[in-house]
Order: C-alpha cells, then structure tokens, then sequence
C-alpha cells in the first residue's frame, strides 16, 4: 500500500510507508502556509484619545485586550477579548483552510484507473 499528501505546492507526493507520509506532511503545511500568510491576520487595536492603532500583538501584550482575527472565509473581523481566544480562532481557521485543500491528513493513494485499452474492429 502507498501514501499520499496533496502537497499544494510540489504537487502529489507518494510513499511507500505512512511514517514517511507523515514525516512529509508537516513541512509541507508549514509551508503551504507560509506561502498563504496574506490570508491571515491577528490584530490587536489600541485606542488612545481619539488615536486608534492596529498592530501584530507582542508576547508581552496582556491576555485581555480588543484583539482581532481576519477570517478569510467571511472577509470579515471577528472581535475577541482575549488574546487566547483569538489565537486558537487563528489556528482554526488555518486548519480549516488545510482541510479545504486536502492538506490536512495522510491519504491512502489510489492510482489512477487505467486507460481503456480499444480493439480496432474491421469494417466489413
């Protein structure tokens, strides 16, 4: 039995063992990813005065805050009070769009079904 991950990249990887399969799987995610980071946002707005700012959040930005995640799908903001929540709405969402494009998992390969194979036939 083959394996095989739809690297979105380099096109179809096969192996021959799934622990191959799954040794190959994470570098692609991580940089099909990479290469789709514009689809991903995670903001924090700061408000002073009348100034409001928008800005990556920093390690050191408190757990509560007005932080915001850009959800592709919607094309909208979508508000969260926590820093925590708005990470692993974040990460949800990456997941989701790795599932989207069969990216998610280890796939058992299938070939392709064979080309139909035609008897020329004599006309009489």
């Amino acid at each position: 039995m083959k394996y095989q991950i739809n690297d979105q990249i380099n096109g179809p990887q096969i192996f021959d063992t799934e622990a191959e399969a799954q040794a190959a799987l994470g570098p692609a995610q991580a940089a099909f990813l990479a290469r789709e980071d514009y689809r991903f946002s995670f903001s924090t707005v700061i408000v002073e005065g009348a100034n409001t700012t928008w800005r990556n959040p920093l390690p050191e930005d408190p757990e509560e805050g007005n932080y915001h995640v850009f959800n592709h799908y919607t094309g909208l903001y979508e508000p969260f009070l926590k820093k925590s929540q708005a990470q692993a709405r974040l990460n949800a969402l990456k997941q989701n769009f790795l599932v989207d494009v069969a990216l998610d998992k280890v796939y058992e390969y299938v070939p392709p079904p064979a080309a139909p194979v035609t008897i020329p036939t004599a006309v009489l």
